[in-house]
This record gives C-alpha cells, sequence and structure tokens, in this order.
C-alpha cells in the first residue's frame, strides 16, 4: 500500500493507493454512508463493500444509477437527493463513489451539493477513473 499526500493547504488530501483494497476499508469512523453507483458495479463492489462496512455497524444506503454518460445529469442527482433523505441521510455523513468516471463525476456534484457539502470518498474501479479521482 503506498500514500500520496497532495498538499493545497486547506485542501490537502491523502491518496491511497493499494490492490484488493476493498476487503480492508473502513468507514473512516463515520457511521452514515451513501454509495453511489452503476447498475453494473453495484453487485461486483458496491454491495460487498456496503455488507462489509454493516457489520461494522454503519448504517449505508446504496444508490445505483444506469452506467452510461446520459444518467450524469440534474435528474440523476436528483435521485440521489431523494434516495438520501428517504434514509434520512444527514450533513454528519459521507458519499463514497464507486466506479468510473462518471460515477465519481456524478457522485462528487451530489456529495458536494447536499446540505452543502458531506465528506466525499472515491473507489474507482477502472484504471482511466483511478487517474481521473487523484487528480
Amino acid at each position: 500500500m503506498a500514500s500520496v499526500h497532495v498538499p493545497l493547504g486547506e485542501r490537502a488530501y491523502d491518496i491511497t493507493i493499494a490492490p484488493h483494497s476493498l476487503s480492508s476499508f473502513d468507514a473512516l469512523g463515520h457511521d452514515e454512508i451513501a454509495i453511489l453507483t452503476n447498475e453494473t458495479v453495484a453487485p461486483l463492489y458496491a454491495e460487498p463493500l456496503a455488507n462489509r462496512l454493516r457489520e461494522r455497524g454503519a448504517k449505508v444506503l446504496v444508490f445505483a444509477a444506469p452506467e452510461g454518460e446520459a444518467h450524469k445529469n440534474l435528474d440523476w442527482a436528483s435521485r440521489a437527493y431523494d434516495a438520501l433523505a428517504e434514509a434520512n441521510f444527514t450533513r454528519r455523513g459521507t458519499v463514497i463513489a464507486v466506479g468510473g468516471g462518471v460515477v465519481g463525476d456524478w457522485a462528487g456534484f451530489v456529495a458536494a451539493t447536499w446540505m452543502r457539502g458531506v465528506d466525499f470518498i472515491q473507489i474507482p474501479t477502472t484504471l482511466l477513473a483511478a487517474v481521473d479521482s487523484s487528480v
């Protein structure tokens, strides 16, 4: 496992690079987690991650949009907001994007705009998404 620090003053963050890191991922102390993903990735990565986080006592919502650039829009952001509201997701929560670039963009927008912004974690599932997520 490797970690790269991105020094941006108050906006500094770390990038963790590790193979098979989903099996050891923890909720970073957050007990309210929304995993945003797409319908293809959900059963492969998002649901197993959600189950592990639930076993650790976290309240977890998994919301999956259809795959593809056409679903990166305000309609699907609104659907995600509805799911967050229905699950009583608060400002203390964390949004985790599990998937490729479209998922990261869409989930990042939702996280930034839900209740003026909540914590956001990206878990890319493709090489391109990993590069995109690190910038």
